[in-house]
């Protein structure tokens, strides 16, 4: 059950993407939607080493980062409003100036579900022109679930999902099938082991959970490396949602991550649903 849902507003013609499937999820469900976007003062003020006599210039581009920023939340803002509009759906919304991850973080803190287009910046608003591991920065502070949409998203009717039999995948596949976002989908749990006999047995238990929750659900094992064969496979199998869970194992954030999921956030080209 899901009663509340955060949307990401970045630039208008990504967050579009995941407005539209907060609106649906909240129409199935009756939940509410709140958007957020923030403006990072932070990262505009910082233009890098500023030479003897360039401060002029400096502050143009800060003033030109600042005009440009406003007037792309301007429009995505003024977007959502639009797309609720013709739903009759009310939306909260959160407009903040400070640090971004922060303020995402205390947004989401009484939220079910978050959802952001994958080629959104919601952070700097495509405005600085530098490389953000946003999505893993925001899984690593705990924001969780996540619904990660591409630009073009297809009606999610092929689920499939990223088990281990590790307790941390464990608790995603059942935070995914509890919360019953989509009741009609057709789902598949896939397994890289090198242990036939073990995998066979986890997919089994963990199949007879799904159906227990009247999914319709098949299961495909292989001994090939995950990070490497769960993306092709994804594609084969024609998934429309990847599933997928990070684990705590240490500090380092890739491995706190996970490397799969790493691997799964950054190159995946169906959605992608992430919790742990």
């Amino acid at each position: 059950m899901i009663k509340r849902i955060l949307v990401g507003l970045g630039d208008a013609d990504h967050s579009i993407t995941a407005v539209r499937q907060a609106i649906d999820l909240c129409k199935r469900h009756g939940a509410k939607l709140t958007a957020v976007t923030v403006v990072d003062h932070r990262g505009l003020e910082n233009v890098g080493p500023v030479p003897i006599g360039g401060g002029a210039a400096a502050q143009g581009l800060r003033d030109h980062r600042y005009q440009l920023t406003r007037a792309i939340i301007e429009k995505a803002v003024s977007s959502c409003e639009q797309e609720c509009s013709k739903h009759n759906l009310d939306f909260h919304l959160i407009y903040e100036e400070g640090d971004p991850l922060d303020t995402f973080c205390q947004s989401a803190r009484y939220q079910d579900l978050m959802i952001i287009s994958k080629q959104d910046s919601l952070f700097d608003h495509g405005v600085i022109d530098e490389p953000s591991d946003e999505l893993i920065r925001m899984a690593c502070e705990g924001i969780q679930p996540i619904l990660v949409l591409p630009k073009v998203t297809n009606e999610i009717k092929r689920v499939l999902i990223a088990y281990s039999g590790s307790m941390e995948s464990a608790r995603t596949m059942k935070q995914f099938i509890r919360m019953h976002l989509w009741p009609d989908i057709k789902i598949c749990l896939t397994m890289f082991e090198r242990e036939e006999k073990k995998a066979l047995a986890a997919l089994d238990e963990a199949a007879e959970y799904c159906r227990a929750y009247k999914f319709d659900v098949e299961t495909y094992y292989s001994t090939k490396s995950p990070k490497n064969n769960l993306l092709p496979f994804a594609e084969e199998w024609g998934t429309d949602l990847l599933v997928v869970g990070n684990s705590a194992k240490n500090l380092l954030m890739r491995k706190l991550f996970g490397e799969t999921a790493h691997h799964v956030m950054r190159h995946a080209e169906c959605a992608v649903f992430m919790a742990q």
